[in-house]
């Protein structure tokens, strides 16, 4: 799952102008967005596997349900093995113990993962607060601690990572304290072995094609339930399942 940017308008109270409209204001809000897909026994993500997308202006609740009724509808219970990806947002983490319970799927079959290029970020964000005698002694050091992070087990990389924590440095304390809390999702090691995707480049691209490239755009702005559908609508054509979700909707009115 992830977030996107789009301008949301709303009607302010009170008189319309002379011409007969309402002035309004345009808020930023975040469409929420996730994207199902199947992996090969290589871990590379299936050319024609199942995939699903679907998003929401709403909020974390909101893209929750319809996630647990997408994954309920697929029988994902039923996978060999679920990897739930993201990019540390609490909204996203805080939430995958009710997916799993609502869904019912098998807690030992289910692994987390953390972006590891989000991961490296915040790594970079230590570099910055560091202090080095030269440029050469800083990229070595993001260099092994990269290495570090995807090759070692996470509590080797993290005592490594203690040994640059100074007393009055906040960053340093800071993104720390992100990888202690993020633990069980940054063991790239163990999710290579197991050809699990360590990178959320599927989402990314998933709101870049979805929100970006059409619900978002200079001078742009939607009432929310015009934005709400257009995302909808979007989601279904860029993962190729427009014919489906449109037998599906005959199907339901003529019903």
């Amino acid at each position: 799952m992830d977030g996107g940017r789009v301008l949301i308008r709303t009607n302010k109270r009170g008189r319309k102008t002379a011409k007969g409209y309402h002035t309004y204001v345009a808020d930023w809000r975040e469409p929420k967005l996730f994207i199902i897909y199947e992996l090969d026994a290589e871990g590379r993500k299936m050319r024609k596997g199942l995939e699903r997308c679907d998003g929401t202006i709403g909020g974390p609740e909101d893209i929750t349900r319809l996630l647990v009724a997408e994954l309920r509808a697929m029988g994902a219970q039923n996978a060999k093995s679920i990897t739930f990806l993201g990019d540390g947002a609490k909204w996203i983490w805080n939430r995958i113990d009710q997916i799993i319970e609502e869904v019912g799927i098998d807690r030992a079959r289910v692994s987390t993962c953390l972006d590891y290029y989000h991961a490296v970020e915040h790594l970079a964000s230590v570099a910055e607060a560091k202090t080095f005698a030269s440029l050469i002694e800083k990229r070595a050091w993001l260099d092994n601690m990269k290495k570090l992070l995807k090759k070692a087990p996470p509590a080797v990389f993290l005592a490594e990572l203690a040994k640059s924590r100074r007393r009055g440095n906040a960053v340093i304390r800071r993104e720390y304290a992100y990888f202690k809390t993020n633990m069980s999702a940054i063991d790239y090691a163990k999710l290579s072995r197991e050809k699990q995707p360590i990178g959320s480049g599927a989402i990314e691209s998933a709101v870049r094609r979805i929100v970006n490239l059409r619900i978002k755009g200079a001078g742009m702005f939607w009432k929310q339930e015009n934005a709400e559908a257009a995302l909808h609508l979007r989601c279904q054509l860029k993962t190729n399942n427009w014919s489906m979700f449109y037998a599906d909707l005959l199907n339901g009115l003529a019903a």
